[in-house]
């Protein structure tokens, strides 16, 4: 075993100790005894046949056979009571593991191995084989045990009948200890090639299954497209599991053939040895159980020890993921107060380093008690700008600073309490109203004044209100508790999702920077104009980054910033930009001219 795998089933060993210690030891015991009790019997029986032959009576017999019966007794429950430890021990690995990965992916700071493709298929393999590779090990071990505990007594008891098929047994192994490992490898290997096949079955099943695409699939009739799509994904995955299976199929073949060979070579042996009174007729039933039995056991033992070998490389992902170095560095300080502004010093941005440059050295700064609005058209770069100011990436060129200290200088979390945002791709959580809202700041969570304050200001509190069960409605139709009033789950419109959103980013009222990414989305004209002025009184005093394609939301900043190409082109009041008569102008007067 190399020095990383010995690391690896250090750690799964470790991991099964902390969370399934006690279940793993009753498993690990009862293997044990089960490796015991066919050899245990075979041994009894040997007693029982040669008394029977020997003429002994059933008085001298009858601990014997007491003992026979008590072995088939614990035969009978043994697997019964394997199965419960089992099923107890892999559903609470399946639940540790996951806590596991969840706790490792919230434990990074940053976006960038969320947005990085091979990461997202690592964390699709942690997944899965989190739920199951402990266990599989787990399982493989024991197995393991039992083969070496079976393989162990049956082999003693051949070498005392026929030393010659012991080692003839033994010898057979070889070739298929060689194959198990190469095939595990196939295996292992497919799975991780297919990974972004799964994934992407995965997504066309979401997409042709979940209630906010159905209107659109039916409007287009794609359904059969996608499904094709879907098909042809899954298609691509099984055909390689085929190859490995077929190959996997006619190894095992050949190594069966041998095993046979060597079992019929044995049983002739043993006919032609017990003929000529060289053995009794016990030995005969004790050498063929150890013979099968045998053969069973180090078949065990070699599926069981190549299978821990697989469970190893499937953990491996998992590990990969858990143990990742965290994507961005926090500093040292807490982050206090806004009491200076926000300093963007000459920032350059691009996500990777043979990608084009999104943002090229952009500077500007948000004074505290200010409102600095950006415009531009899409891909200009805005939303990158917000993952800065949000301190989601750092800047491979110039600084971003607080009060004038360094950003990557303060703790990440700390930095981004003193911040709220309604971002542009805002989430929809298919849970209560209360949570949508509640969010926000999990410690207010069951305030209902303060959420009821909070969606008053987003002008959606009289709707949540409204809804059956008030702020503890479920906001979606399809985790609507079975057999429940349909009318218990209530789905939004695109404007209300909008306002919760809002509202959840407004329930942090103690923050000193507001970041409202295109708030009037989604809404209506009426109700976008009741939304911005509703956020124009709110930004008095409060220091905000507003991004709208509607120019006219952003005409009472304090400043507005065009962003073109990751540059900003002009900068200035709504006033200064149109007497200037460039592209602020030029966009503000393309807009206004569609309502004319």
């Amino acid at each position: 075993m190399t020095a990383s795998r010995r690391r690896l089933a250090a750690d799964i060993t470790g991991f099964v100790w902390r969370s399934a210690r006690l279940p793993a030891l009753g498993t690990l015991a009862l293997t044990a005894v089960a490796g015991l009790l066919p050899v245990l019997s075979a041994w009894f029986t040997k007693l029982v046949v040669d008394g029977l032959l020997a003429g002994s009576a059933l008085a001298e017999l009858a601990w014997v056979i007491a003992v026979l019966a008590a072995l088939t007794v614990v035969t009978a429950a043994q697997p019964h009571a394997a199965q419960y430890l089992n099923t107890a021990l892999s559903r609470t690995l399946a639940r540790e593991s996951q806590a596991t990965l969840f706790a490792a992916l919230n434990r990074f700071l940053g976006l960038a191995r969320f947005e990085d493709p091979q990461f997202l298929n690592e964390v699709a393999m942690a997944q899965h084989v989190g739920r199951i590779a402990p266990a599989q090990f787990v399982s493989a071990g024991t197995g393991t045990v039992r083969g070496g505990v079976l393989a162990g007594g049956f082999l003693t008891s051949l070498l005392v009948i026929s030393p010659w098929m012991a080692a003839l047994i033994l010898l057979a192994t070889v070739p298929s200890v060689h194959v198990q490992l190469r095939i595990n490898r196939l295996q292992v290997d497919v799975e991780r090639r297919s990974t972004t096949g799964t994934r992407r079955e995965t997504f066309y099943g979401d997409l042709l299954s979940r209630p906010d695409g159905a209107q659109e699939i039916r409007l287009f009739g794609i359904g059969s497209y996608l499904r094709t799509r879907l098909l042809g994904e899954l298609d691509e995955v099984q055909r390689a599991q085929r190859g490995v299976d077929l190959r996997n199929f006619r190894a095992q073949s050949g190594l069966a053939l041998l095993g046979s060979l060597v079992a019929a070579g044995g049983l002739i042996w043993v006919v032609l040895a017990a003929g000529r009174g060289i053995i009794t007729l016990g030995d005969v039933t004790v050498f063929l159980a150890a013979v099968a039995g045998t053969q069973a056991a180090i078949g065990l033992l070699v599926t069981s020890a190549t299978g821990m070998h697989r469970s190893l490389l499937l953990y491996a992902h998992f590990h990969t993921v858990t143990h990742a170095e965290n994507d961005l560095p926090s500093g040292p300080l807490p982050a206090g107060p806004l009491e200076r502004g926000i300093e963007v010093r000459d920032v350059w941005f691009r996500y990777g380093e043979t990608r084009p440059w999104v943002l090229q050295g952009v500077d500007f700064t948000i004074p505290r008690g200010k409102t600095v609005a950006i415009a531009g058209l899409n891909g200009s770069g805005k939303s990158t700008l917000v993952k800065l100011l949000c301190r989601c990436h750092d800047p491979q060129k110039g600084r971003l600073t607080w009060n004038g200290t360094d950003y990557t200088a303060f703790d990440v979390r700390t930095l981004r309490a003193r911040m709220s945002a309604l971002l542009q791709d805002y989430l929809r959580y298919e849970l209560t109203a209360r949570e949508n809202v509640g969010l926000g700041r999990v410690s207010a969570m069951h305030d209902t004044a303060r959420l009821s304050e909070a969606a008053g200001r987003a002008l959606i509190d009289d709707v949540l209100r409204a809804l059956p069960n008030g702020y503890d409605t479920q906001l979606n139709r399809a985790f609507a508790d079975e057999g429940a009033d349909p009318g218990g789950g209530v789905p939004l419109s695109g404007g209300q999702w909008q306002r919760v959103g809002l509202a959840r980013a407004l329930l942090r009222d103690d923050i000193d920077l507001l970041i409202l990414d295109e708030p009037g989305a989604g809404l209506d004209a009426e109700a976008e104009r009741a939304v911005h002025e509703r956020i124009t009184d709110l930004r008095r005093g409060r220091t905000t980054l507003l991004i709208s394609h509607h120019l006219g939301t952003l005409r009472t900043a304090d400043l507005i910033l065009v962003l073109a190409d990751g540059q900003i082109v002009e900068r200035g009041t709504h006033e200064q930009l149109m007497a200037a008569s460039g592209r602020y102008r030029d966009l503000f007067e393309l807009q206004a001219g569609g309502f004319r």
